[in-house]
């Protein structure tokens, strides 16, 4: 059955994936057995060796391998292996790829810091990933990725249409899992979300396909792919001016049309704020995402900063921070583990800012979100706008838990991913600075005292406008 599906993929420009489970269905697996029953691992492992040779042999020309492990180190991501019988292992596997099938490009699980592309589970990064990557997500609510009934409901298509978008701005490709009945067939709300997503492609895919990550941070309206001088702007939440800003975008604007116009008519440029701006009329083209094409004079260029809307709170995110420090990282997560948050702030050294911009001057009260362990609070830091005189704050616990971050179990069961740490962090509330006047300014954050090795972790710092 497999060769013949695979001989019928042939010819038609479709890559050819093998997905490898290396776990459960063997009598000798169990991750204690490296150590316990060293016999035992060894037959596992060989056996697992012969299977993936007969998938890497028997079916010509594979495009992915793509694994799914459960051994005594199934990571992602670049993550050296520790152990080294299964660092071993692990050696000898993808050897055997690289000599069979020297094209074929190997996701990041448990494959050392030898994966081609990282593959965040049930999530989309909030800023992406540094490389190649794809996020995996059911079409259907639930969690697995096999058929859980006719009752389950489906995201509607504008969920995941513009799911999708958001993932291309990001650098990243979407695979999107269907979960078939034992006949193949799959369940109405699959086949009206696939229909959907292909309608919205056959007017758009060229805002898709093909196309890199935005240049720009964020956008109020909506997000932004780009393929070499050209930008796609999709356009989520259509502007109620009829005015279309780029803030930042310092490449001179050539042309500007509707993807879905065939006579390509004209979208005017102008100014908003001194900066670049689109008259794109007041009203949408697609319910869904209207997608605007921009042919500049030459690579996009954009001066990023994070700009505070009129009346509007402004969000610092982790993501978009500058820091220092020796061990101060930024963590994307894993598979489905929710990352965002800055870790290891260890040292008063340490140091964490955001350039922004406010078109207002006046009063904003600062507020913290950030998870601190129960027991461990009571570190103290300086946040500080401009070079002004800082606010002090001190860490307060906002939940308990055991082990790293990425490994806490949600707190209401049986909701969503197992591993959603998210609950963990709370917000704080510091105080109130003054930005005496429009234009760019800078906060920093840092440490003060530390009481128990480490300050917190930071998922975000938020200025909201104070009351009169």
């Amino acid at each position: 059955m497999g060769r013949t599906v695979r001989l019928a993929e042939e010819g038609s420009g479709r890559r050819f994936a093998i997905i490898v489970e290396l776990r459960l269905r063997h009598p000798d697996f169990s991750p204690t057995h490296v150590d316990r029953d060293p016999a035992a691992w060894r037959r596992f492992a060989d056996y697992q060796l012969g299977q993936l040779r007969e998938l890497l042999t028997h079916y010509g020309k594979i495009d992915i391998v793509w694994f799914d492990i459960q051994w005594p180190y199934a990571d992602n991501g670049p993550v050296r292996v520790a152990h080294p019988v299964v660092r071993g292992d692990v050696l000898k596997m993808m050897q055997l790829i690289r000599t069979l099938q020297p094209d074929a490009i190997v996701n990041d699980r448990g494959t050392d810091v030898y994966g081609d592309f990282h593959t965040p589970e049930q999530r989309v990064p909030e800023t992406g990933l540094p490389g190649a990557w794809e996020s995996n997500l059911t079409i259907t609510n639930e969690r697995g990725y096999w058929f859980k009934g006719d009752q389950v409901s489906s995201k509607s298509p504008a969920e995941l249409v513009r799911t999708l978008i958001e993932i291309a701005s990001k650098g990243g490709n979407l695979l999107l899992n269907v979960g078939p009945r034992g006949d193949g067939e799959l369940i109405a709300g699959e086949y009206a979300a696939l229909a959907g997503i292909g309608a919205w492609m056959r007017r758009n895919g060229e805002s898709i396909y093909g196309t890199t990550r935005s240049p720009f941070y964020d956008l109020p309206w909506g997000r932004v792919t780009t393929r070499g001088n050209r930008l796609y702007l999709h356009v989520l939440d259509w502007p109620a001016d009829g005015v279309l800003g780029l803030p930042g975008l310092k490449t001179p604007i050539k042309a500007a049309w509707n993807l879905a116009d065939t006579t390509r008519q004209a979208i005017a440029p102008t100014q908003r704020n001194d900066e670049p701006a689109l008259l794109v009329g007041m009203t949408a083209t697609d319910p869904i995402s209207s997608v605007i094409v921009v042919e500049l004079g030459g690579k996009p260029e954009v001066k990023n900063l994070l700009r505070a809307r009129e009346g509007a709170a402004l969000l610092l995110p982790a993501g978009r921070a500058t820091f220092e420090g020796e061990s101060v990282r930024y963590n994307y997560g894993r598979s489905t583990r929710h990352g965002g948050f800055l870790e290891n702030l260890v040292s008063t050294g340490d140091r964490i800012s955001w350039d922004f911009t406010a078109a207002t001057p006046g009063s904003y009260r600062v507020s913290l979100e950030y998870a601190v362990q129960t027991g461990r609070e009571g570190s103290s830091f300086t946040v500080q706008v401009d070079g002004a005189a800082p606010l002090r704050g001190t860490t307060h616990a906002t939940a308990a838990w055991e082990g790293p971050l990425l490994e806490v179990r949600t707190n209401t069961p049986g909701k969503g991913e197992a591993n959603d740490n998210r609950w963990t962090f709370k917000s704080h509330e510091v105080g109130t600075v003054q930005l005496v006047r429009p234009g760019e300014h800078r906060l920093v954050v840092e440490p003060e005292k530390l009481a128990h090795g480490y300050l917190f972790f930071l998922k975000s710092v938020t200025l909201t406008p104070a009351t009169p």
